[in-house]
């Protein structure tokens, strides 16, 4: 069976519109959702992905608020025309590849929102993503498909360099500009790590699943110990919100245990994570990278 990543790709590029490329992907989206729902059983639910050429059009209660895609409460996904139609125009580049998994990941929140009370009660409902971000690397691993996984963490680690370079060179500029030119090039720095810190959240989730899997691959298998461990401590918490909090916690931990065991080669994640947390204590932002960041929906150059 051709990776997901291929399916969307022919999606994108039989469409002659972002109109009509949104109602072939949607044939795909179900087919991801047959797939997870055979790894993790819960009943499915329809999603409509819409095109809008303004986020102000994107109406009703947000469940996810993802750099490039919103979904809200009735099932809707908005994605932004401009965004479609540079993923139909470049389909070698990025950000055709970074809009496929959020339409996993929206399609996966929504299955969550809708099959599970914990997850309508969450306190910030954007704390999902990490859920589904969990979910949905899990059933691209029961079914082989690391292409998916693999090329989506490529475009997440070149988007975020992009952004870092960019946000670079706009702080290292400011003091040759007036104070207006200054305040709109912070804001614009700032927007650009904001931007990179999310895709740096949910690309340390995907990677983490990744090392998870070929760790334990020697003694079980991965994808029945992934299972269970989603089954296990996810599903079964009793709180949601704080196993979420635990969880991403624990990942952070493991990415220090890399960082230390690792000082003579490097972990490109890693290293990236520090950088970013650099320019964000410069920036003011002196937290780690939360599911906060996703819900600045920022106009980024």
């Amino acid at each position: 069976m051709k990776p997901y990543l291929h399916r969307f790709m022919k999606d994108f590029l039989t469409g002659d519109s972002p109109e009509e490329v949104t109602q072939l992907v949607l044939s795909t989206i179900s087919e991801f959702s047959m797939d997870l729902r055979n790894v993790f059983p819960m009943e499915d639910y329809d999603i409509k992905v819409i095109p809008v050429d303004t986020w102000d059009k994107a109406r009703g209660e947000k469940i996810l608020i993802l750099p490039y895609s919103e979904l809200t409460e009735d099932g809707k996904v908005y994605f932004h025309i401009d965004d479609i139609k540079d993923a139909m125009e470049n389909p070698d580049l990025e950000t055709i590849k970074l809009i496929l998994w959020e339409m996993l990941l929206t399609k996966v929140g929504y299955l969550l929102y809708m099959n599970y009370e914990q997850a309508r009660n969450l306190e910030f409902k954007n704390d999902l993503v990490i859920v589904s971000s969990i979910l949905s690397t899990a059933t691209l691993i029961a079914i082989d498909d690391i292409k998916t996984i693999s090329a989506v963490l490529d475009a997440k680690r070149e988007i975020i360099k992009l952004d870092l370079r960019a946000a670079e060179s706009l702080l290292n500029t400011l003091e040759f500009m007036n104070f207006d030119a200054q305040k709109i090039a912070y804001e614009d720095a700032r927007a650009k790590i904001i931007r990179a810190s999310a895709q740096l959240l949910d690309a340390a989730v995907m990677n983490w699943m990744v090392i998870q899997s070929i760790s334990i691959a020697p003694l079980i298998d991965p994808r029945e110990e992934i299972e269970r461990f989603v089954k296990e401590g996810i599903f079964s918490a009793e709180n949601l919100s704080e196993r979420i909090g635990e969880i991403f916690s624990g990942i952070w931990a493991f990415y220090d245990i890399l960082k230390v065991m690792g000082k003579d080669k490097p972990i490109e994640l890693i290293e990236l994570r520090d950088k970013i947390m650099e320019y964000r204590q410069r920036l003011g932002l002196d937290y780690q990278p939360s599911t906060q960041d996703f819900s600045e929906k920022l106009s980024v150059g």
